[in-house]
């Protein structure tokens, strides 16, 4: 059976507001003035006399915005009644008889009244029973409300370029034929508009439709006065004197949309204190601020708006209190900004210094948005990191100003960022949805800071493990033995630990010589630190997580809740993407006298790279050369570059070397980590655990003892060395050679 759609379409009339301009305007869409329901409670537009006849509001204008004249509504308007809804489904009978149609199951019945009533679609039918409408799909739109704009709100209001005769004046002579200063002293309030005598302009001050009426430039006589009515005004004539001046009234639409980029301001009283933000006006650039109130945002309101929770002073009693009515003000001796009670858009004038009597310097204009309360814009930042505006805000536009919370404190400041801006890090985790809220300002006319965004920031350590400088810590008796393998940071860069996990008790600190040291064990595996060093006017901060090495081993961390947070955590154990960024145990077979290197993948491990030095672990073993090996912890990583861990016996049960292998400080772990050009000199952090099994060279070179010829030539290297004895086995590196071998000739 073939389909056909049948769409029942509602027509929308357009409303276009008139203009005396003849020339083409901008269209505005003015969603909020679109009323999808004037079928309201209280009635409907169709008189102008409430509840004559029965269901009239009493609001039909009783003038035209094209004409100014009034003209009746069209008979029955608003009078009809159109329903949208929708008719049950069929039921389980229905669905039945559907199943069992053969002209249905066909597929090949054109869709017909009868083929309509039988699938039980909404249908109409004539006084014979017959199917003669049916409705096969509707679909419902909502209403536009559309109109011609002649200004936006805040524009400047140019005089006519028509005469009063509607005629096109020549190119450049409006300004002379018009004063520019318009007829009447009406508040902006009453007119829409506004005349600053500081800039001798005339600016639209309130959207919807406002009249100005101009005055003729060139004066009539008492005698000379023409025969002229001003059609869209109440007046046609002004005297001044001998003189009679002619005034025109023309209409104009004013849009919503801003002639310039809108300022917010945000209820600062009662309430609203915590979220707002009271605007500081710099007066020593700024003489005045002069609010151009409008019918939509009065200058006081009848009523304090009282909020959820609102409660008097002289609550209980007969006592009258003061209230607030006040919509948006400004103290002029403290320079501040306030705004409660009304939320709207408005005009606001920045004044400088006086120049005349009555007037000052314009320094210009602000459209400012009056809302009661910021919505936040919620952002993740990473401990250690800059905290950035949400969205498309620039830090060379936008400063922080956080609000100001009583207790810990989330953030480190820095007032020496570059571009002479303040710069906040994050530095510690929050725990509650609004923990660190910040206000980020825009600076406007006279260096008046307006907030253009408001961001809620949840502060978090970082999931990956490579955003971190490594630290495996050793099992220790007590805190005095972990300071063996604490790390050296620059004393220069006065290292700060400004933030731990708060464990069961402080895990980390930074000793009095500027060693790094954090102390962990089996009940306590891992522990992230963020560190921060500050070099002349830079700031850097390296985060720091330590693996507790016995866990390392065994990669039990089920239930530990900061590892299974992190990304490589898999539900059972932690899958390092890049092994070289993660904490790593490395087992291999190494041979006595062969130097050991760095494992595959960590610094020094290529020929090519220079030697990092290692740190021998000597409770796991001790069988290395006591001679070439330089513990880095105690003489510098440039010292211990020099020497080489060796491995020197395989004694059976105690041929394993353990070897803590360092990495240097990188970008990833922190802004400005190891940024040797801003000042800040690498750390270096033992990151890979090397567990070696020492056995016996597989093809030696041989020395055969009977033979009394001694062994094959030595090399020029291996003639400028010694042969290796240690005869004490109760200390590292034991191996009695001595008594099996000389070096002769070498």
């Amino acid at each position: 059976m073939k389909t056909v759609r049948l769409l029942a379409a509602l027509a929308l009339g357009w409303l276009m507001g008139g203009t005396a301009l003849a020339q083409a305007l901008p269209w505005e869409f003015v969603e909020p003035r679109s009323t999808p329901n004037y079928q309201s409670f209280r009635g409907v537009p169709i008189s102008q006399v409430a509840g004559t006849p029965p269901g009239s509001d009493g609001r039909v204008p009783n003038s035209n915005e094209s004409t100014g004249l009034y003209v009746p509504p069209t008979a029955g308007q608003f009078r009809t009644m159109l329903m949208v809804g929708g008719s049950s489904g069929l039921r389980q009978a229905g669905w039945s008889v559907l199943r069992n149609s053969s002209g249905l199951n066909a597929g090949s019945s054109a869709l017909t009244g009868a083929v309509a009533a039988e699938m039980g679609l909404p249908s109409g039918k004539n006084s014979a029973g017959q199917v003669v409408m049916f409705t096969r799909q509707v679909q419902v739109g909502t209403p536009i409300f559309v109109r011609r704009s002649s200004l936006n709100f805040g524009s400047i209001i140019p005089v006519p370029a028509v005469a009063e005769t509607g005629l096109k004046l020549p190119e450049g002579t409006s300004q002379d034929y018009w004063v520019a200063r318009p007829y009447g002293d009406e508040p902006p309030e009453t007119t829409g508009h506004y005349w600053s005598p500081h800039a001798g302009r005339l600016y639209a001050v309130q959207t919807g439709v406002i009249r100005v009426t101009w005055i003729k430039a060139q004066p009539y006589t008492l005698t000379t006065v023409p025969n002229y009515v001003n059609a869209a005004g109440t007046t046609s004539f002004m005297t001044n004197g001998a003189n009679v001046y002619l005034l025109y009234t023309q209409r104009y639409v004013v849009s919503g949309a801003p002639a310039k980029p809108t300022r917010n301001m945000y209820w600062t009283q009662k309430s609203y204190q915590g979220t707002g933000k009271t605007i500081q006006v710099p007066t020593a650039r700024v003489g005045a601020i002069n609010i151009v109130y409008n019918a939509a945002f009065p200058r006081t309101v009848a009523s304090e708006f009282k909020g959820i929770g609102f409660t008097s002073p002289v609550d209980g009693s007969t006592n009258a209190t003061l209230q607030e009515l006040r919509t948006l003000w400004y103290e002029q001796q403290i320079g501040q900004l306030y705004a409660y009670n009304a939320e709207g858009r408005v005009f606001l004038e920045v004044l400088g210094d006086p120049v005349g009597e009555g007037l000052r310097t314009h320094l210009g204009f602000e459209i400012v948005d009056v809302i009661q309360q910021p919505i936040p814009l919620d952002v993740k930042v990473e401990l250690g990191e800059r905290i950035l505006p949400p969205l498309d805000g620039s830090l060379s536009e936008l400063d922080p100003e956080p609000i100001r919370q009583v207790g810990l404190a989330y953030a480190y400041q820095d007032i020496n960022a570059s571009g002479g801006r303040t710069a906040y890090y994050a530095t510690r985790e929050t725990q509650n949805l609004n923990d660190y809220l910040v206000h980020w300002m825009e600076t406007g006319i006279a260096g008046i800071p307006w907030p253009r965004y408001y961001g809620r920031y949840e502060l978090r350590w970082p999931t990956d493990v490579a955003k971190y400088s490594l630290y495996v810590r050793p099992e220790v008796a007590n805190d005095k033995e972990a300071e063996a393998t604490a790390v050296h940071l620059d004393p220069v860069v006065v290292p700060t630990l400004e933030y731990q996990d708060p464990l069961d008790r402080p895990r980390a600190q930074i000793l009095a010589d500027a060693r790094f040291v954090s102390v962990l064990d089996a009940s306590q595996p891992v522990h992230r630190s963020l560190l921060r060093y500050n070099a002349g006017e830079s700031v850097a901060f390296e985060r720091v997580f330590s693996w507790f090495v016995g866990n390392l081993r065994s990669t039990n961390y089920a239930g530990n809740p900061i590892v299974t947070n992190l990304t490589a955590w898999n539900g059972s154990t932690v899958v390092w993407p890049v092994p070289s960024q993660a904490p790593r145990v490395v087992n291999e077979t190494v041979a006595v006298g062969r130097r050991i290197v760095a494992p595959s993948g960590e610094p020094g491990n290529l020929p090519e790279d220079p030697y990092l030095a290692g740190y021998i672990r000597e409770q796991e073993g001790t069988s290395y050369d006591v001679g070439s090996y330089l513990n880095p912890f105690v003489v510098g990583f440039d010292a211990a570059a020099k020497g080489s861990i060796i491995p020197v016996n395989a004694i059976p049960g105690k041929n394993l070397l353990e070897v803590w292998w360092f990495r240097p400080s990188s970008s990833r772990a922190g802004l400005n980590n190891g940024n040797t050009t801003a000042g800040f000199a690498a750390a270096h952090w033992p990151s890979a655990v090397g567990r070696y099994t020492i056995v016996w060279p597989s093809s030696p070179r041989e020395i055969v003892l009977a033979s009394k010829l001694g062994g094959i030539d030595a090399t020029v290297a291996e003639a400028q060395g010694t042969i290796y004895h240690q005869n004490d086995r109760t200390l590292p590196g034991y191996n009695p050679n001595e008594e099996h071998a000389i070096m002769s000739g070498g």
